[in-house]
């Protein structure tokens, strides 16, 4: 393992300690069995690869949870699958709409700055 990667246990150490109250501790694993289990699907399929609308929505919950108990994008990317903290903004709305427009369309930057 290298020295970015951690285990789900010692992220929720590293992210969580001192900032949340005991009762919410729980690991990434445990949170995102609950929240598949209440979509109706796998644990591995929700942090999987595949983009079909009911595993993002899934996915998307996760990343709420973590957000609101003060988790990072960067921490919740490598927690749930080591995507880019920039994947995770995009799925939480936290780029602007000019930003998600061009990424969408492709077009010349020149649109970003208009």
């Amino acid at each position: 393992m290298s020295a970015t990667e951690y285990t789900p246990e010692e992220l929720d150490a590293r992210e969580l300690h001192g900032r949340c109250p005991v009762e919410t501790l729980c690991t990434v694993q445990e949170l995102a069995a609950q929240i598949a289990q209440q979509h109706g699907i796998t644990t591995a399929d929700m942090l999987g690869r595949s983009r079909y609308a009911h595993l993002v929505s899934a996915r998307r919950d996760l990343y709420r949870v973590l957000r609101t108990r003060g988790w990072s994008y960067p921490a919740i990317g490598r927690a749930c699958g080591n995507r880019d903290h920039t994947s995770i903004m995009y799925a939480l709305g936290a780029l602007p709409a000019k930003a998600r427009r061009y990424a969408a369309s492709k077009g010349p930057i020149t649109c970003l700055t208009k």
